[in-house]
């Protein structure tokens, strides 16, 4: 079973619905890392982008 927000959102981290704002934390997690030509592959991720 996966912990929600008021019994909706299965997120950790969230943007837009207002409804839910109290309980959500807008701000992003980044990662930076140089990519030069070694660089095999790049990956970027979202969950309900």
């Amino acid at each position: 079973d996966i912990p929600r927000v008021n019994g909706q959102l299965a997120i950790l981290c969230a943007l837009g619905d207002k409804s839910l704002k109290s309980h959500l934390q807008s701000d992003p997690y980044i990662q930076w890392t140089n990519i030069n030509n070694k660089t095999d592959i790049l990956i970027l991720a979202s969950d309900g982008l």
